[in-house]
């Protein structure tokens, strides 16, 4: 890849980074992007128990790390016209897709964490992690729900 693309596709990654406020922020520890998306993706309309179902696609990890990178982004969580569950900003961001901790419990008006942080659909949430740039979880995000920005959510949010 030529160095003016490369750069030019970092810089389109950093400026959606900013406009959604990702800062540095503490954690228990680092992890790489690449040990990060290390697991392969849950990809299918999420249900997290044999009694609730719900209506929309999202990515699961199903490895649990007790690493995680130190960003925060902050966005509306929401459902797109896609059916997608998304990280939402202004209207000239593209939308992230978080790629969920194992053990996420889905339900169609949140998502409840590993470490029990409860996120309600539909309102501004803001979560630890980081951006990753895996194209096994890239692509399907692309694919199915037209991002190709990925956002690795830690299992623990305190």
């Amino acid at each position: 890849m030529n160095t003016f693309i490369r750069n030019s596709a970092l810089g389109i990654v950093a400026v959606t980074a900013l406009a959604f406020g990702v800062s540095a922020c503490g954690g228990s520890g680092t992890q790489p992007a690449d040990d990060a998306s290390a697991a392969s993706p849950t990809m299918q309309p999420a249900s997290p128990s044999p009694s609730a179902t719900v209506d929309f696609f999202t990515i699961v990890n199903d490895m649990s790390s007790d690493m995680c990178m130190e960003a925060l982004v902050t966005g509306t969580l929401q459902v797109d016209e896609q059916g997608c569950l998304v990280l939402a900003g202004d209207d000239e961001v593209p939308a992230i897709m978080p790629l969920l901790p194992k053990g996420s419990q889905i339900s169609d008006k949140s998502v409840t964490l590993p470490d029990g942080t409860v996120l309600e659909i539909g309102k501004k949430v803001s979560l630890g992690g980081g951006f990753t740039n895996e194209e096994r979880f890239v692509s399907k995000a692309r694919k199915q729900c037209n991002t190709s920005s990925v956002y690795v959510v830690c299992h623990e949010q305190g």
